[in-house]
């Protein structure tokens, strides 16, 4: 005959990606087509024998969500640590001898989640490998033409204006300006409502409309910030390319360069 199943109920710790504590507390019997119903996240059900026929004593109403941290070393029933290279535990009777697999159809998609590995974290590739979003920084003075072209948002998103700086450039955030401004000596730079409004008071600059400064270019020194690029580093001593893919990781390429002409441009 084969054994019946019940449900435990299995608080997770995370440690690392890849990795996570999986502790067994005490348990409530139920079929598999009965899943308790418990709100909370930190808790979840895996399928187990019912050894509640042969052991009296087995406890049968689940932990509470609320029991302190402190108590709960000494209701632990079980330890297991699973990693990513660790295969999803089974079900089947070859693993778990006398236990009985219950008909797929009977197994809930909740359980088989809960069961199922974390998934890798992600590592940045040499290269983008989806479409980008691509901006520039100039080693001249570019036309507003030239800026309007590597603006991939709405013009309506705001924008940092760089007119005077180690590069000239309309940027989207602070990360990509900072290594344009930070310790060069006379930099001028604002933070624009929009981009329209960005490139507006650059058209200014660029047609010497007073007050406004005309763009300069500033020497590089060696308290340039060199996060997330490097202007000191010899291939990115002219024109550069910003790649800034979904996940947010920023490559920066010399302008015309292989890895430039190789990328996939994403507008809007």
């Amino acid at each position: 005959m084969s054994q019946s199943l019940r449900f435990q109920r299995v608080r997770l710790i995370h440690l690392q990606p890849g990795e996570s504590v999986v502790i067994t507390c005490s348990s409530s019997t139920a079929q598999a087509s009965e899943i308790p119903d418990d709100p909370s996240e930190q808790w979840t059900y895996a399928l187990a024998p019912d050894l509640s026929a042969t052991d009296q004593n087995h406890p049968h109403d689940p932990m509470p969500v609320g029991v302190a941290q402190s108590t709960l070393p000494e209701q632990f029933e079980e330890l297991e640590v699973r990693s990513e290279n660790s295969q999803t535990p089974s079900l089947t009777g070859a693993h778990n001898p006398g236990l009985s697999t219950p008909p797929p159809s009977d197994v809930p998609n909740s359980i088989a989640r809960s069961l199922s590995p974390p998934p890798p974290p992600y590592v940045v590739p040499n290269v983008p490998t989806e479409a980008v979003r691509v901006f520039a920084a100039f080693n001249r003075v570019p036309t507003p033409n030239e800026l309007r072209l590597y603006w991939p948002y709405e013009e309506s998103r705001p924008a940092y204006l760089v007119v005077s700086g180690a590069r000239i450039a309309i940027l989207p955030t602070w990360e990509l300006t900072k290594p344009l401004v930070h310790g060069v000596s006379d930099s001028i730079f604002k933070k624009c409502n929009s981009f329209t409004a960005a490139l507006h008071e650059y058209i200014q600059c660029v047609n010497r409309v007073a007050p406004f400064p005309y763009p300069a270019l500033r020497p590089l020194s060696a308290r340039l910030c060199q996060t997330p690029y490097d202007l000191l580093h010899p291939d990115l001593n002219n024109d550069i390319e910003f790649a800034l893919d979904s996940h947010g990781q920023v490559y920066t390429y010399r302008m015309g360069s292989d890895e430039s002409q190789g990328l996939l441009r994403r507008r809007m």
